[in-house]
């Protein structure tokens, strides 16, 4: 049994959905999730979660899907069959709340950012220092990330860069987790940026209250701009909590008058 993420091109008219999920039907799969990325000029863009009795169908699925007319697989990912996306957003919330400090905050972001969006790197990126407080996955040099951020302010928190650097020739120290950077690792400079609309694999956004920036990346697999708004989300409860980390600090030493 796999479950596997599908993303598809189809024609925004009724019956093209139900062609789809009699494919998948055919063999023995199961849709389990729809979602609706967006409909413009008679194309809808939809994500389906759906399971196969057996890995080796996938091709023959998608052979399948290719024989509708109109119909175009843009990506197929693989999913944590255990996992329920319902409860993302609840346990990204609670593992916020149950950090106990700033640090361990820090860590739990990179953590549920990284599993939330399905990226393949996350980072909590200080762009002072251009250093990294906290990541996960395998991600480009911090000095690189730092210049494609700098290099892409003003044109939404969506970007494209599906050629970036590895992350070969960082320290060895700098494993998930590490707070540290490469300063002296000469950065790469931004890549073509994309607006919000437009397609890539990486995304970021501010953290204001943080001084921070929280960036994602996907290679090869874009973000959607309703994953862009999950990553806006994230954020505004990350911001949130260093409110009340802020607030609770404040009354357990209150300043004397």
């Amino acid at each position: 049994m796999g479950t596997y993420l599908l993303r598809l091109l189809l024609p925004d008219r009724p019956g093209a959905l139900g062609a789809v999920a009699s494919r998948v039907g055919a063999l023995r799969g199961d849709v389990v999730d729809i979602e609706v990325l967006d409909r413009s000029n008679g194309i809808a863009r939809d994500q389906l979660m759906i399971e196969l009795p057996s890995d080796d169908l996938l091709g023959l699925l998608a052979r399948e899907l290719g024989e509708i007319d109109g119909v175009a697989v843009e990506q197929v990912v693989l999913l944590d069959a255990s996992r329920d996306h319902r409860l993302d957003a609840y346990e990204t919330a609670a593992a916020l709340l149950e950090a106990g400090d700033h640090q361990a905050v820090l860590e739990a972001l990179a953590e549920r950012t990284k599993w939330e969006l399905d990226a393949g790197w996350c980072v909590l990126l200080d762009l002072h220092d251009r250093s990294f407080l906290a990541l996960r996955g395998d991600p480009p040099l911090a000095n690189w990330i730092c210049a494609y951020v700098e290099g892409t302010r003003g044109r939404g928190c969506r970007l494209e860069a599906s050629d970036t650097e590895s992350s070969v020739g960082r320290p060895s120290g700098l494993k998930d987790g590490a707070a540290t950077g490469d300063r002296g690792t000469t950065a790469a400079g931004p890549h073509a940026g994309a607006s919000n609309h437009g397609s890539g694999d990486i995304a970021w956004v501010e953290l204001v209250e943080w001084d921070l920036v929280l960036v994602a990346g996907r290679p090869g697999w874009s973000f959607h701009p309703l994953e862009v708004r999950r990553l806006d989300a994230i954020g505004r409860l990350a911001n949130a909590r260093w409110a009340d980390m802020r607030l609770r600090a404040a009354l357990a030493h209150p300043v004397s008058m």
